[in-house]
């Protein structure tokens, strides 16, 4: 079971499980997140609705610079096995400043019509995702003015992006192997993955110790908040901790309910393309080692993208 963190309390208060969430297993449930179920459902409706417009129209929107549409057998997650049978768009790019995507023209009318539900959800992850970042910093044990050196990168020139994904039913598809794996073994490229799950549509793993475990899906406990959201932590985490915090390999099966699609909703948060790399000032991480690469974000966004669409 995943580490339930309620991000609205103060750090003193999470910090014990956050640390845990980090170091162990690198996923987490995250409350506190302030997103209705009835704004969830509406987000996972709008996303049906793009991918039952015609091929024709998807096609119109290929994907360029980590924006637009990808199509079936498109991205190969994981080298040694077959290409991914699934197909996305990706939303973005979203400007950490106010949360809002910059540029929303472009992207296709069914998205155009429905900004506004898209606005909400973009600056609510942003939101998140800059609550859970100072409590991670804090977490660290990282001095004050190192915190608010670092806070500043969730901003500016970045490549977060809001990502629809399905993951059609399995009668409707010929595979020669690996059928049951819809997105192959990987970790994220970035700091934080958010996630919406839809309940009965689970089908994502995380490995622990050579071990696949699944991530069950967790119900609202109350009426003013929706389902707890699935964060996990992104290659840039652990590079900044030189290992510490888990960039954890995961991966998406067919799930039980096997005869409809899977639905998904994920935002990918990067920080500022020119951000540094080199390892926290904390207590509790080593020292940087002399063989560490020095890239910045974006260079290590850019060879991630390059060994997934081969």
């Amino acid at each position: 079971m995943l580490q339930i963190i309620d991000i609205s309390k103060p750090t003193e208060e999470i910090k014990s499980n956050l640390f845990k969430a980090c170091t162990e297993q690198g996923f987490l449930f995250v409350k506190g997140h302030g997103i209705s179920q009835e704004h969830i459902d509406s987000m996972f409706s709008l996303s049906k609705d793009f991918f039952n417009v015609d091929q024709s129209i998807k096609d119109q929107y290929p994907i360029k610079n980590n924006v637009g549409y990808t199509s079936f057998k498109q991205e190969q997650l994981d080298s040694r096995k077959t290409k991914d049978y699934k197909e996305a768009y990706n939303i973005g790019p979203v400007n950490l400043q106010d949360g809002k995507i910059d540029n929303f023209s472009v992207h296709p009318t069914t998205f155009v019509e429905n900004k506004h539900l898209i606005d909400i959800t973009t600056e609510s992850l942003t939101n998140v995702s800059k609550k859970l970042f100072e409590h991670i910093l804090k977490t660290f044990e990282l001095e004050q003015s190192e915190i608010d050196q670092l806070k500043p990168c969730l901003s500016g020139n970045n490549n977060t992006m809001l990502r629809m994904l399905r993951y059609p039913q399995l009668r409707d598809v010929r595979e020669d192997v690996d059928d049951e794996v819809r997105a192959g073994a990987h970790t994220d490229y970035g700091l934080l993955t958010l996630l919406f799950q839809k309940e009965g549509q689970q089908g994502l793993q995380l490995n622990i110790d050579d071990e696949w475990l699944d991530i069950d899906y967790l119900p609202p406990d109350n009426s003013s908040e929706g389902a707890p959201l699935v964060v996990n932590f992104g290659d840039l985490l652990q590079f900044w901790t030189n290992g510490v915090i888990k960039s954890t390999v995961h991966r998406v099966l067919v799930p039980e309910s096997r005869q409809r699609d899977r639905y998904s909703i994920v935002c990918f948060v990067h920080p500022e393309n020119n951000t540094s790399l080199n390892g926290w000032n904390s207590p509790k991480i080593p020292s940087d080692p002399n063989d560490k690469p020095r890239v910045s974000a974006h260079e290590h966004l850019l060879m991630r993208l390059q060994q997934t669409y081969l």
